[in-house]
């Protein structure tokens, strides 16, 4: 039997985003018609939930050789997040993880929670397909709708569980056909002409090349889902780019901007 590696790992992770997200498989092919396409990092969500954490998650990727390098809060939204990056496949993508802290939220939301994750089987657990297993609990289109009342990203988790929340392309390694190189202000402008909605909030561009990173989304994928009650349309996953700059040394910068990923969190809010 073939050992797991890590590029088997993100083609299962990548089919089941696209499943989600079919519009992904079309930019990539626009995006990128001549060579592959760089991903920057994938993006998973999940609870603080012992079972469940960060650091659940992360240990399929660590044992791969992927190590922790920073941790962002994001206040408002009651998420903490890390990011993990292999120290010499520098073709992987980074890792970023991130997930709702619970006691933040009044005990009626917690308790919805937990008792989502109780439903988890024990199996799922042990291995890495957990984190392309999708919704592994019962949820109701009435409790994701409360949930939403409280937050995006809580709603969210419980009607769609495990998946790449996103995929991001490296928008430094996008070529024209000739052979220059494309910014990010060009890659949203091709989106835009096709049809393809872009996240406006903190601008259609977040960041800065002083914060050394620039990034854009589409708007999540919205795909009729089931719930126990019947199938609802609701916002999936989202396609982000990422445009990184390198300080006076030549080093680019390989982490995140709180302010702009605080942004890019909205790509699945439902009131677009």
């Amino acid at each position: 039997m073939a050992r797991p590696s890590f590029p088997h790992l993100m083609h299962k992770l990548w089919v089941d985003y696209v499943a989600l997200n079919p519009d992904a498989d079309k930019i990539h092919d626009l995006l990128s018609p001549n060579q592959q396409v760089v991903n920057d990092h994938i993006a998973l969500r999940t609870l603080d939930h012992p079972d469940i954490n960060i650091f659940v998650l992360a240990q399929f990727f660590e044992k791969y050789g992927f190590v922790e390098q920073d941790t962002y809060n994001f206040t408002e939204k009651k998420l903490k997040a890390k990011y993990y990056q292999h120290p010499t496949e520098t073709s992987w993508p980074k890792i970023f993880i991130s997930q709702l802290i619970l006691n933040e939220f009044p005990t009626k939301v917690q308790k919805l929670l937990t008792d989502k994750v109780a439903q988890i089987p024990a199996n799922k657990l042990k291995t890495e397909r957990l984190l392309y297993a999708g919704r592994l609990w019962s949820c109701t289109y009435d409790e994701y709708l409360a949930l939403a009342n409280v937050s995006e990203y809580a709603a969210w988790w419980a009607a769609l569980g495990f998946h790449a929340n996103h995929f991001t392309i490296l928008v430094n390694s996008l070529k024209t056909k000739g052979g220059d190189s494309i910014n990010i202000e060009q890659v949203n402008q091709s989106l835009k002409l096709l049809g393809y909605k872009l996240n406006v909030h903190g601008g259609e561009i977040k960041g800065s090349e002083q914060d050394r990173l620039l990034q854009s989304s589409t708007l999540a994928y919205q795909k009729k889902m089931p719930f126990n009650d019947g199938m609802y349309s609701i916002p999936t996953c989202y396609y982000e780019f990422a445009q990184r700059f390198s300080d006076e040394d030549g080093q680019q910068f390989d982490g995140f901007v709180p302010n702009s990923a605080d942004k890019i969190f909205q790509s699945t809010d439902r009131n677009q």
